[in-house]
């Protein structure tokens, strides 16, 4: 825990690992542009919950967790320093050697910049999740097929300000009766991690998108869905998805399962 006054906090070298049950970060101050970490030198944690909030006005927070899963939030180190947050501009990247959970308790994430989570074995949101940049959230960052992006069934919103998001997974999982995921007038891909399936709709296929969940998602600048780099074969039936402008991408085959129309 540090309160710092236009300063950083910093890994003292290239191996340095935080071990513990419960960390917090902390950059009290509201002027300068102090980080925790910083993008080519992450702060390296082995823990189990963890709370990062710098408020300085540029500063980002950069963490990672190379030896395990984490869950941001449930620290309870101090009472107001809850999931991770900046302010003004900062940026937030966090990466995780296994699966990446914002529960505990107050488990939110609100970046000021841009929002990048990478997690091998799935991220699951629980809270709500807020950036004013660019987003990524990358649920299966080593590609072995086994990483899905899911929220639990409580109802979450998931913001980007006008502003790109990525989706990369095995699989989505979108539930909560009034989740949304709202990117205005940002665009928001939704790409699988391999090669895999993609059923649309009743269509069947590994990662899959139902015409409910496509529903949840707020986007004027375009909904893109696949990967022209992977060859998934994409089945549709019976899929509504409203009055988003969507794309469908793949190296692989599109099929219509059914002889009824789908709203694309």
């Amino acid at each position: 825990e540090g309160d710092t006054s236009g300063a950083s906090i910093t890994r003292s070298s290239s191996d340095s690992l935080i071990t513990a049950s419960s960390v917090a970060f902390i950059l009290a101050n509201d002027i300068g542009d102090g980080t925790i970490g910083t993008s080519s030198n992450p702060m390296r944690v082995t823990v189990s919950n963890l709370d990062a909030v710098s408020l300085e006005g540029s500063g980002g927070i950069f963490i990672e967790s190379p030896t395990q899963g984490l869950t941001l939030g449930g620290s309870n180190l101090i009472g107001s320093t809850t999931g991770l947050k900046t302010t003004t501009s900062g940026s937030i990247v966090l990466t995780a050697a296994g699966s990446l959970v914002n529960s505990g308790t107050g488990g939110t994430i609100s970046s000021a910049g841009a929002l990048s989570l990478s997690a091998t074995a799935g991220i699951t949101l629980e809270n709500n999740v807020t950036a004013e940049g660019a987003s990524t959230f990358d649920a299966d960052s080593d590609d072995n097929g086994s990483g899905s992006f899911t929220n639990s069934t409580n109802s979450i919103s998931i913001s980007t300000g006008n502003n790109s998001l990525s989706i990369t997974a095995s699989d989505l999982v979108i539930s909560g009766a009034t989740t949304t995921i709202n990117v205005g007038t940002g665009s928001l891909a939704l790409k699988p991690s391999t090669a895999a399936s993609i059923g649309l709709g009743n269509g069947t296929g590994t990662f899959s998108i139902s015409s409910s969940e496509i529903g949840k998602i707020t986007s004027t600048g375009g909904v893109t869905i696949g990967d022209s780099a992977l060859a998934s074969a994409i089945t549709t039936d019976d899929f509504n998805a409203g009055s988003l402008s969507l794309s469908l991408e793949t190296a692989g085959t599109i099929d219509d399962a059914d002889v009824g129309p789908d709203n694309l």
